[in-house]
Order: structure tokens, then C-alpha cells, then sequence
């Protein structure tokens, strides 16, 4: 397993797992694809659940070791898909799905 540390503004270290290694750079499968599929089985893990916030693109670029353009790709196809829905100012949200 892979960590990376982030210190926060009071200086306190947290150490958490990181997913950068779920992104394979040498995949032939598009990197915002990749991000796309990571975010789904998150929200159908239960990770965000429903009306939760996903992360924001720059969080999202920084957790998963991908640019900014990139991150914005997998963030509009899962509003696309139906995955999330964002308010202007705030943010996407979890959309409600109905279970399969």
C-alpha cells in the first residue's frame, strides 16, 4: 500500500491511503475514464452517499494524481450520466438512484 501525508493548517500530519496508484498511466483506458470509474464504485460502495458532496476538481486532481482537465472530464461525465448534479457556487451532489 501506498500512503502520502498532507499537513493541514495546524500543522497536524494526517496519513492517508492513497489512490494514486489506481490511476495507470500506461492503461490504454483514457486517465479521466479511469477517475470516472474510481468515483462511480465509490458512490455505489455507499463512499458518497446520496446528496453528499464528491470532491472538488482541484481535491479530486490532487487525490488522484491527475490534472485539472482531466478531472473536470470525469467530474461532467458523472453529472452526464446521472451520477451527480452541481449547484452553481457549491459544488456536485450524489444524485439519487434508484436501486438495480
Amino acid at each position: 500500500m501506498h500512503y502520502i501525508q498532507r499537513i493541514h493548517c495546524s500543522r497536524r500530519v494526517i496519513t492517508a491511503l492513497s489512490v494514486a496508484c489506481m490511476i495507470d498511466p500506461t492503461s490504454a483506458v483514457p486517465r479521466w475514464q479511469q477517475a470516472h470509474a474510481i468515483l462511480v464504485q465509490r458512490i455505489r460502495a455507499g463512499t458518497y452517499p446520496p446528496g453528499t458532496r464528491v470532491p472538488s476538481v482541484v481535491a479530486l486532481s490532487e487525490e488522484l494524481g491527475i490534472s485539472i482537465p482531466t478531472a473536470q472530464k470525469a467530474l461532467r461525465q458523472l453529472r452526464e450520466d446521472g451520477w451527480t448534479y452541481t449547484v452553481p457556487g457549491l459544488g456536485s451532489y450524489v444524485a439519487d438512484r434508484p436501486q438495480a
